[in-house]
Parts: C-alpha cells; structure tokens; sequence
C-alpha cells in the first residue's frame, strides 16, 4: 500500500492590508484604505483593524471612519485591551476618551487596568481611573489590578494609582 505525501499548506489568518497598516502605524494608508470601507472586517482571531492600531494617528482615522469602539476578539478583548497589551499608551488614552464602557472583561476576567497594572503602565492607568474604572474588580483568579501590580512589580502602575487619589 503506498502513502500519500500531502504538501503541508501554510494557513495564514485572513489579514487585510488596512490590518497592516494599522499595526505598521501609517496614518497615510489607513486614511486613504479606510475611506473604501471595511474598518471593522475581522482577521482570522477576530481582531479588527483597530485592535492593531500602533499610534493616536491611526486610532482616531479609523474611529473617524466607523470603528466600532466595543468588539471583541477571540480572546473577548476591545482595542482597549489591546492597546495597553501592546504597550500604547496614547492609543489607550484616545480609545478611553471616546468609548462608554471601559470595564468590558477579557476571556481571563481582566478589565483593561488589570493588564495596566500588569504592564506597568501608570499613564493609561490614571486616565482609566479619572474615566471611572472600577478598581476593585476581580480576575477570573481572584486578583485586582493592585494586586497584580504589586505582584508583577509594577511600580510606576503603584504610584500612579496614588496620584490618581485612588
């Protein structure tokens, strides 16, 4: 009996070149793809062009264009989440300053100033709590977000909490 060889395919997820752009942080190219529509087409784990955002340029230009603010990937996280996961602060700070809700909870039970804390990142962490985060919310673990700062080491996420009059 003779065995078939099949050729190993390469599955890429459905990736948009408005996707790249976004990650790349070229405001010239998301502006210009985003006027053809499309701004909340999803790649294979769901995320959409504005979970990718790299800078405030790009956010804004994709919001602009009708981003929608509160979709979820596969992993139930918003730009939001993303955007301090990816360790962009100003993306973060925009998303902030234009969604309704900024406790949406991730597949793991974090809220965006979990992975803040996690992070270490005091600048997204203050504008989150002047936005009204609940900080005594719960992962799926059992920790809050000062628990994990403190956990982590994050220091600077510690005392932009104190700043903040929390």
């Amino acid at each position: 009996m003779a065995i078939r060889k099949r050729k190993a395919r390469l599955i890429r997820p459905r990736w948009s070149s408005l996707h790249e752009a976004a990650r790349q942080g070229d405001v010239e190219s998301v502006r210009s793809m985003a006027r053809l529509g499309r701004v909340n087409k999803k790649d294979a784990s769901g995320n959409r062009p504005l979970h990718e955002a790299a800078n405030k340029g790009v956010a804004r230009e994709l919001v602009k264009a009708g981003a929608r603010l509160h979709v979820e990937d596969q992993h139930k996280r918003t730009p939001l989440h993303r955007a301090v996961l990816d360790e962009h602060p100003k993306v973060a700070v925009y998303l902030i300053d234009h969604m309704r809700k900024i406790d949406l909870r991730d597949d793991e039970g974090r809220t965006p100033l979990h992975w803040a804390a996690i992070k270490d990142d005091a600048a997204t962490a203050v504008a989150l709590l002047r936005a009204g985060a609940k900080q005594r919310v719960k992962d799926n673990d059992g920790n809050t977000p000062m628990r994990l700062a403190v956990t982590h080491g994050s220091m600077d996420f510690v005392c932009g909490f104190l700043k903040a009059g929390m």
